[in-house]
């Protein structure tokens, strides 16, 4: 048998061999605040001391902590994640990565994952964010709705913002802030003057709350402003379109 040959007839040189338990593991629902902790599990499977050389996390928010980086083959070991749900809200992804003289994967990654449940918030909803208002006569008010709705489970505290805007609820002017309870609803009016204002407008209305997510929100009034008198004269020169009775 020549020395190729025997070479070939051979095994493959061994060396160490991480391996997990499992790869990744959910925590599942969890409060805002929680620290929670899993031990992933892992064994040399190879026949030389496996050593691992560094264990990372992409998060400041988790530790993982290896009591023994040197593990003899057929040895298991484990690496202690802790994680801090402080300030996170709904799905949250972190992965460790493991260094280690396996040479077959020198880099292993890891995954935690959880659903952080936050504390009860508000949530605003409007019924729109545009609203076409179609012709208006010169000199009249541009006339437009807002309704909002609280889906969250607190209070919430709004404010609606325009610099001309004289807004109402019930009938009543309206003070804010304003509070809407936790699944009811309210119907604001908004009248803001078209005083020197001609053709095609539009007009932001801000809507402030202390929703978390949507804090800030605005809703387009738009219209287009025409005089009694240019409206006569459209009217005067399409009668034959209109369709009269």
């Amino acid at each position: 048998m020549t020395t190729l040959d025997q070479e070939a007839a051979s095994p493959a040189a061994g060396g160490p061999e991480i391996k997990f338990k499992e790869d990744s593991w959910d925590f599942g629902k969890i409060k805002q605040g929680d620290i929670v902790k899993h031990f992933f599990v892992f064994s040399n499977t190879g026949d030389l001391d496996l050593v691992l050389k560094d264990v990372r996390t992409s998060c400041g928010c988790t530790a993982a902590n290896v009591a023994d980086k040197k593990i003899s083959p057929g040895k298991k070991g484990k690496i202690k994640v802790d994680f801090d749900s402080k300030g996170f809200i709904e799905k949250v992804n972190v992965y460790i990565n493991i260094e280690s003289n396996d040479q077959a994967q020198p880099l292993k990654q890891l995954l935690i994952s959880a659903d952080v449940e936050g504390p009860p918030q508000p949530k605003i909803e409007l019924d729109h964010f545009k609203q076409d208002l179609g012709v208006i006569l010169e000199k009249e008010v541009l006339h437009g709705k807002v309704k909002i709705k609280n889906t969250g489970e607190t209070d919430l505290i709004v404010e609606l913002r325009h610099k001309d805007a004289i807004i109402y609820t019930a009938g009543e002017k309206a003070v804010f802030p304003m509070t809407v309870a936790s699944r009811n609803e309210i119907e604001l009016v908004v009248k803001i003057p078209t005083l020197n204002k001609s053709g095609f407008i539009r007009e932001y209305v801000l809507v402030m709350s202390n929703d978390s997510k949507r804090p800030k929100l605005s809703v387009n009034l738009c219209g287009y402003v025409i005089s009694r008198e240019r409206l006569k004269d459209l009217f005067s020169k399409n009668r034959d379109l209109l369709d009269w009775c």
